[in-house]
């Protein structure tokens, strides 16, 4: 019975209601003391007929109405003085449910089809996945998070990604992702399970070579965030709270990747397929890189002062290139993702390709912009905690110049015959010059001096091992009698 139809009784009416109810003393109470006792014994009676899952969620309505309240106190507090007060209502919605509405799941794959499927350049196709153990664990999860702190951090959810291989997702969805020491993809930002918002960069995990892409779309709960470093396999505190951090990321301001350390902190929502139709597509650029036949470049200058005739001696089609003569004597070399992730970060800009001496300019920089410099010595640094992580250092270790580049070595990598194939992919100082029929002649024009390697891609190997490097081969005309240099390992 509602409080306006009490409003309607007589006392007498309202004495007989107690009566039934079984209250007592309430001959002495005014009408608005009986209605308010009555409406209270209604409300008990109500939540006495609750299932267990239906009182949870109470709990949880009643938890929100208190951070509610104590929003509005803080909101009439600070307002008082100007009269004027504006109360936002917040949505309990989304946190009471294990999943989102149809209307966002809508919402976030039509913003992928828009995005990636225009001219008909991919096809998206979406299929729905539902377990009710999977629901039950996450809901339970934040209704934890809820009980305990009131709310469930500032970044809330999200509906995120998961690349993967088409093979492993009945596994996946059998007995959930995998927490593993062995981190097949690494572990820049922390050693748990990666999610991200950017499906170019979900594609680079999912079928390489391929233009069939497969993701696992998920809710995961975001919470607080910290900055990820790759030897963290949990959480840290919040500072001067009794709290965990929920998530690290690989930006606070605008993340794009996001890692879990705990399963039950996401939910599974459903598969999408990507059928990529043009090899263009944003979506195929971390697949150019492992193409069989790659692009033909013509090296243009205005002082070609060598030609060569080449002789395939070989079965194969022979592709030519020249490389930076830097790359070959290793004066110049590829970072690892990690160095190059600290450089992007922190706003440098480099090449490709970097000399050693480069990158140590670029964490010079960086000392120097963050004070790290020790009174009185203007070229050696101590460490901070992102540099201790980059470098693998004891917290003590002064860097410089005389040993810095022992700290970078081991985010160097060299050219060799076994990744030959991601280099010539990746470096925009290596030009494919000519590609040469068996048994047939190809003519070269280039510069004296110049470095080039012959070889053929095959496909009984994986990348970045599928270039083959060949040596039957035979110079049979040198114009001005001046040779070029041929590469060797």
């Amino acid at each position: 019975m509602s409080i306006h139809q009490l409003k309607t009784k007589s006392n007498k009416e309202l004495h007989s209601i107690c009566r039934e109810l079984n209250l007592k003393n309430f001959t002495t109470k005014r009408k608005q003391d009986l209605i308010n006792t009555i409406h209270l014994k209604y409300s008990f009676l109500a939540i006495q007929n609750y299932e267990d899952d239906e009182f949870d969620i109470l709990k949880l309505y009643f938890i929100k109405l208190k951070h509610l309240n104590e929003i509005k106190d803080d909101q009439i507090e600070g307002e008082a003085e100007t009269g004027t007060l504006q109360i936002e209502p917040i949505s309990t919605s989304s946190i009471l449910v294990p999943r989102p509405s149809c209307e966002l799941m809508d919402t976030f794959l039509n913003k992928l089809e828009e995005k990636y499927c225009q001219n008909a350049s991919a096809e998206l196709s979406f299929e729905n996945y539902s377990n009710e153990r999977y629901n039950h664990l996450y809901l339970y999860h934040k209704q934890n998070i809820l009980e305990r702190y009131g709310n469930i951090g500032n970044g809330g959810e999200q509906i995120l990604l998961h690349g993967t291989d088409q093979d492993k997702i009945k596994s996946i969805l059998d007995n959930d992702l995998s927490l593993t020491v062995n981190i097949k993809h690494g572990s820049i930002f922390g050693k748990g399970i990666y999610f991200t918002n950017d499906l170019k960069l979900a594609s680079k995990y999912s079928e390489r070579g391929k233009k069939d892409k497969y993701y696992i779309v998920c809710i995961v709960h975001i919470g607080n965030t910290i900055k990820g470093t790759h030897n963290m396999d949990m959480l840290p505190k919040i500072d001067d709270q009794d709290r965990y951090y929920d998530t690290s990321v690989n930006n606070i301001q605008n993340p794009s990747q996001f890692v879990k350390f705990k399963n039950n902190t996401y939910n599974f929502l459903g598969i999408l397929h990507v059928k990529i139709n043009d090899e263009t597509s944003p979506l195929f650029n971390h697949d150019r890189s492992i193409r069989l036949n790659p692009l033909i470049r013509t090296r243009r200058s205005r002082n070609l002062n060598c030609s060569l005739s080449l002789y395939n001696k070989t079965k194969m089609d022979i592709d030519v290139y020249c490389v930076n003569k830097e790359i070959i004597e290793r004066k110049h070399v590829l970072l690892s993702d990690e160095l190059k992730i600290f450089l992007q970060h922190n706003c440098y800009e480099y090449s490709m390709h970097i000399s050693k001496n480069g990158c140590w300019s670029h964490i010079k920089r960086y000392c120097i912009q963050n004070n790290l410099q020790i009174p009185g010595l203007s070229d050696e640094f101590i460490p901070n905690s992102e540099l201790i992580s980059l470098l693998k250092i004891h917290p003590t270790t002064r860097i410089n110049k005389r040993n810095i580049q022992q700290f970078l070595e081991k985010h160097y990598n060299y050219i060799n015959k076994e990744n030959m194939a991601y280099y010539l992919s990746q470096l925009p100082s290596v030009h494919h010059i000519n590609r040469i029929k068996p048994l047939d002649t190809g003519n070269i024009k280039t510069r004296k001096g110049t470095r080039f390697i012959c070889g053929f891609y095959t496909d009984k190997k994986p990348f970045p091992n599928n270039f083959i490097v060949a040596d039957g081969f035979d110079i049979q005309y040198v114009q001005e009698d001046r040779i070029l240099d041929n590469f060797q390992f």
